[in-house]
């Protein structure tokens, strides 16, 4: 496997065959279709958060709770995948069993139009790739030191 060209750490990838020719896997993503304002059950999708690289994540309203939460959602293809579909009923395990401040709280977990999901906290804030970005941008603060006292002396 290998990483065709792209900007983003989350490209998607493809398989070399042995005359050299590219294969790209298929787009799960493809199969998930467009959720912006749908009702599943207590839910009403807002809006699509992220997508890694086996689930895609949504903002939702939880009307009976009348509150927002995150909803993670495994394509079709990959609750077809065994493998995938355990990593990922895991994971939900795993975090609903957690108590710390610095973990989501796992609600609930489900199955619509042959998507698995589950409903957890939805955090307000920066994203991790934000912070990263932010930091990128920003001069370690020696760094910064080093450049202000270059100023003053130049002053």
């Amino acid at each position: 496997m290998k990483d065709s060209p792209s900007s983003s750490f989350l490209a998607r990838k493809s398989t070399v065959r042995d005359d050299g020719q590219d294969i790209p896997e298929p787009d799960w993503f493809a199969e998930i279709p467009e959720l912006e304002g749908r009702e599943v059950g207590d839910l009403v999708f807002v809006r699509e958060l992220s997508r890694g690289g086996m689930a895609v994540i949504y903002e939702a309203y939880q009307k009976n709770l009348r509150r927002r939460v995150a909803v993670k959602l495994l394509p079709p293809a990959s609750v077809k995948d065994d493998f995938k579909r355990r990593i990922f009923d895991r994971e939900a395990e795993g975090v609903a069993n957690l108590q710390h401040p610095n973990v989501v709280q796992i609600y609930s977990i489900g199955q619509f139009e042959g998507m698995r999901y589950f409903v957890m906290e939805l955090i307000r804030g920066k994203t991790l790739e934000d912070m990263l970005e932010h930091r990128r941008r920003r001069p370690a603060r020696s760094q910064r030191v080093m450049i202000e006292e270059e100023a003053v002396r130049i002053l």
